[in-house]
């Protein structure tokens, strides 16, 4: 009977524990990756978080400089945790960029959220790195297909008014 009894509460709080789904492809991508041109920035700092309780995840924040004026920035949320933004009702996440790689292509980032604050938008958005480089990368954002956005002056918009397809370089 007492076996009986052990067997059981080990399989009960067995039940408690989560094994974290770990990707070590992710690491390459963690920091501060930017493309320059004159005035205008485009930056993402990127870190990895745990999804849920269940897997890692690239998490992210951007910085947008147009003519030396920021034009948007999610910068005052780095460090900010996915969960309270996958758990919110909010309409606008904090966390504004998260990706993941598949098993058949590390080399490629892949964002399922690349939220443009201002537009109350989320883009599609590959991160590849560049052949035989862990410092560079392209970055290519797209509309989702088949979706159009309308601005506030009624204006329908179908792709980002950011830098959409940039080489970015790891600081």
């Amino acid at each position: 009977m007492k076996a009986i009894i052990i067997i059981l509460l080990c399989v009960i709080s067995s039940k408690g524990f989560t094994q974290i789904t770990v990707n070590n492809d992710l690491n390459k991508y963690v920091g501060t990756w930017r493309y320059n041109i004159g005035l205008d920035t485009f930056e993402i700092t990127l870190n990895k978080q745990i999804k849920q309780s269940k897997y890692e995840v690239i998490v992210g924040w951007h910085k947008f400089v147009k003519n030396g004026t920021v034009i948007q920035s999610s910068y005052q949320f780095i460090g900010r945790d996915i969960n309270v933004d996958f758990n919110s009702n909010s309409l606008d996440f904090k966390t504004t960029i998260s990706g993941f790689t598949y098993p058949n292509g590390p080399n490629r980032l892949n964002f399922i959220r690349f939220w443009n604050l201002s537009e109350h938008q989320n883009y599609e958005a590959y991160f590849t790195l560049l052949p035989n480089s862990t410092t560079q990368g392209v970055l290519r954002i797209t509309n989702r297909t088949g979706i159009k956005y309308i601005d506030h002056n009624g204006t329908i918009s179908t792709i980002p008014k950011w830098p959409r397809n940039i080489t970015l370089t790891k600081l």
